[in-house]
């Protein structure tokens, strides 16, 4: 799954990246490796990266918002998703699921936080409201107007897989790799999370990509 050419550590992602079937597997992966290429007294240290991830299908967004932020520590805020919701009877009744998994669920559960500082939102759906007007484009008679949240974002950080892993590590939000040593192999078939991820790594400028 790893090969070192010409001081430059190769990380396959292919298959791996992101499985929320084994996600502890899956970070175990990507912290071992990461670790033994930035270990300046490993056999297997390298001073340029190639992360390649064509093929991949994604899974879990918070699997890719962690792999991003171990491999990437110098990334700023925000990367989560800034989403709404559509005011439903059905949605009105998910709100009380949102606050009971943030009361008591807090380490297992992804949190609505408000964007400008994350600080948490569980009842987001029912704080103010806006309208949405969606006009069809092939018959301008036709329209539908909505109501929706203001905007949140779903914090994943509570449930951060490398916590653990990375609490004694030296190089714990270090930065690593400088974008000019970093190179993304990425293809059409790069999707869902995976595709999330490698639009991130994109807009931070963190690394040349090769398609």
């Amino acid at each position: 799954m790893k090969t070192l050419i010409i001081n430059i550590g190769i990380l396959t992602q292919q298959r791996a990246l992101f499985n929320y079937k084994l996600t502890d597997a899956f970070a175990n992966y990507i912290y071992t490796y990461i670790r033994e290429f930035t270990d300046t007294s490993s056999p297997y240290h390298c001073d340029r990266l190639i992360l390649d991830v064509q093929g991949n299908s994604g899974g879990l967004i918070r699997c890719g918002r962690f792999a991003l932020n171990l491999i990437f520590p110098q990334v700023g805020f925000p990367l989560y998703q800034i989403a709404d919701t559509i005011k439903t009877e059905l949605n009105n009744e998910m709100e009380k699921i949102d606050i009971f998994s943030t009361r008591f669920n807090y380490n297992q559960s992804e949190i609505a936080s408000w964007v400008g500082n994350l600080t948490q939102k569980p009842n987001f759906y029912s704080i103010g409201s806006r309208t949405r007007k969606t006009v069809d484009v092939n018959d301008s008679s036709r329209w539908m107007t909505v109501n929706i949240t203001y905007p949140y974002v779903l914090y994943m950080g509570n449930t951060d897989i490398y916590r653990n892993k990375t609490i004694n590590w030296n190089l714990r939000r270090k930065e690593l790799y400088s974008p000019q040593d970093v190179i993304i192999i990425t293809d059409g078939n790069c999707a869902s999370t995976c595709s999330q991820y490698i639009k991130h790594i994109g807009q931070k400028h963190l690394a040349r990509f090769c398609l």
